[in-house]
């Protein structure tokens, strides 16, 4: 990748944004360093994995801004619940991986979104119940909420929580406590 950002980055575009998987992150961050660019990087979790972290400088990955749905690789309020449910139902899951905590939080929100509904289950019954539900914390990601209502992204009426969990990493490419940005009330 090295060619490419070395006349991307020609154009000083001040802030370089990585969305792929572990191997694409690899070659760009290592890309991004050999070609001396100095602005912001950000990124997705999917790109910070244990190969990232032995293939690209700690001094590399120190400060980047990483974006997730859930709270990935630290102690806090939401890990420790998926681990006591991966604990108590679970065999050889990796709480280390972001689609880990995904698969909890969808199957815990779904829970929560339908928790009041009465009369029979059908599949009409429960998309009511869920377009119905007032905001909610999100399980398994501190500091989000969700409603599934059309209104929590306008351009995409599916979508159901407004923000998401950002950590800064540190040098040794681990993330640091999350926060939780672009959070707003999700109107009724």
């Amino acid at each position: 990748m090295t060619p490419q950002l070395q006349r991307f980055t020609k154009s000083d575009p001040g802030l370089v944004t990585l969305l792929g998987s572990d191997s694409f992150c690899i070659s760009a961050l290592n890309g991004l360093k050999a070609v001396g660019f100095t602005g912001t990087v950000t990124a997705s979790i999917v790109c910070i994995t244990d190969s990232t972290r032995k293939a690209v400088p700690g001094s590399t990955l120190k400060g980047l801004a990483v974006s997730a749905p859930s709270p990935v690789g630290t102690d806090n309020p939401s890990s420790r619940l998926i681990k006591a449910v991966v604990d108590t139902y679970g065999h050889d899951i990796d709480l280390h991986r972001s689609g880990t905590f995904t698969m909890f939080i969808t199957v815990a929100a779904l829970q929560s979104a339908t928790e009041g509904l009465t009369g029979d289950v059908t599949p009409a019954s429960i998309t009511a119940a869920i377009k119905a539900m007032p905001a909610k914390d999100l399980p398994g990601a501190s500091g989000l909420k969700f409603r599934c209502n059309g209104k929590a992204v306008p351009r995409q009426p599916a979508g159901c929580v407004r923000g998401t969990l950002v950590t800064v990493l540190d040098g040794k490419g681990q993330p640091t406590p999350y926060k939780p940005v672009g959070v707003t009330p999700i109107e009724g």
